[in-house]
């Protein structure tokens, strides 16, 4: 299995590295974006434990470059990112992540485009994914993720998409490893049907996904056994389907439903020098995925809500985790300098598991802010977010509050 996604990685680089060959240096506006930030946050549980909170001020001073490059055919962008966290109190904590991404796409005629891009991170920040997947990572982190797409446009009113992508990400922990793979196929279809349905479209998907975690854990002398390895497996086919309609100007809406299937493999292997014993377990089981969104978007106001339950991977939580989130976003423009959010969402989080613990948290997250404009490319914005995880095994909760400040710089080059 090993050596099919050692393949699999070597064919994606490959086919990524013959796209950008192809891609013809044609003539067109490109752009070099620096920026610089300097960030202050106070954060009253910099761990995000149950009990023992831990607060300190934590200064991120971060400096990215953006290339960007656009033509009749070609969009293309470039971005690399470093954070270096410092904390006053807890120095031990300090580090510096890592952030780089590269994507392009490119129209081959009228009806074909293909695409590829490429991910890298290394970051130790625990709540680096709060706000998008409701979950605290622990551990210094790495991933590389690398994707291939093609659109097809087959009539004039229907297009078909299809991803492939493939992931490797690496927590290191005190004595615990854990690696993370991914597989994705996805095939998107969208048909326009405004002449039944007014600004209606039909939007339909198959999708498979696979995701392998592997953890060795190294235990105390005094232990029974000297190690564990635990695998978690979970091979992942969706049906789905449903509509996106635009009511007027402002207003637009979609909605999918379909079924899961889900085949899951758990083994556990716990040894000493001279023995181990093994258990294993597998199970299919089905379930339902549904997304929906509404969204506003106005001269002063752009709002959106969305809803979702999914089955997809749950880093830190062995495998995968059933998912069902709800989020609202508000963006208000005051005046032509200065504007106001809020940001709000929940997670629930939960997996069953036969050879260890069960996982089921519920994540709250609330955060209101503001930004103001101080030139074309100067900004100043802060805000403050209140997050709560409730872990319904043992009913108990953790909160944490931040309060942060931000100061942001951008540069601007036209390299034509």
């Amino acid at each position: 299995m090993k050596s099919i996604r050692q393949i699999i990685r070597i064919a994606f680089t490959g086919l990524a590295i013959l796209i950008a060959a192809s891609v013809p240096a044609a003539a067109g506006p490109t752009k070099l974006i620096p920026n610089l930030s300097l960030r202050q946050e106070f954060l009253d549980n910099i761990l995000y434990t149950k009990n023992n909170e831990k607060e300190d001020f934590i200064t991120i001073v971060s400096g990215s470059i953006l290339l960007e490059r656009k033509t009749q055919r070609l969009k293309a962008r470039a971005n690399a990112r470093l954070d270096h966290i410092m904390y006053m109190d807890y120095d031990q904590l300090n580090d510096t992540d890592k952030f780089i991404s590269a994507n392009s796409d490119y129209r081959i005629t009228e009806r074909l485009n293909m695409g590829a891009g490429a991910n890298f991170s290394k970051d130790s920040f625990r709540g680096t994914q709060l706000e998008s997947t409701g979950l605290v990572l622990s551990g210094d982190r790495t991933r590389k993720d690398f994707n291939l797409s093609g659109g097809y446009k087959l009539t004039e009113i229907s297009h078909c998409d299809v991803i492939a992508g493939y992931g490797q990400g690496d927590i290191q922990r005190a004595l615990e490893d854990e690696e993370n793979e991914n597989l994705s196929l996805r095939m998107d279809y969208s048909h326009d049907i405004s002449q039944y349905f007014k600004n209606t479209t039909f939007l339909g998907g198959l999708y498979y996904y696979q995701f392998d975690t592997e953890i060795n854990e190294d235990l105390p002398a005094s232990s029974l056994f000297n190690r564990i390895k635990e695998e978690y497996t979970s091979d992942i086919w969706q049906l789905v389907s449903g509509f996106s309609q635009t009511l007027n100007e402002l207003l637009s809406f979609h909605v999918q439903a379909g079924v899961t299937y889900t085949d899951s493999q758990e083994s556990v292997t716990r040894s000493t020098d001279l023995n181990h014993s093994q258990s294993t377990w597998s199970d299919g089981s089905f379930s339902t995925v549904f997304l929906a969104g509404l969204r506003y978007q106005g001269l002063y106001y752009d709002a959106e809500l969305s809803a979702s339950h999914d089955v997809r991977e749950g880093s830190g939580t062995k495998g995968t985790v059933e998912r069902t989130s709800a989020a609202f976003n508000l963006d208000v423009k005051l005046t032509d300098t200065f504007s106001a959010f809020l940001k709000t969402s929940c997670y629930l989080n939960q997996n069953e598991r036969t050879t260890t613990d069960d996982f089921e948290e519920l994540t709250f997250n609330f955060q209101p802010g503001f930004q103001y404009k101080l030139t074309r490319d100067f900004f100043f914005s802060g805000g403050y977010r209140f997050t709560s995880i409730e872990d319904r095994r043992d009913n108990t909760s953790q909160e944490s509050n931040l309060v942060y400040l931000k100061i942001e710089k951008f540069f601007e080059y036209n390299m034509d």
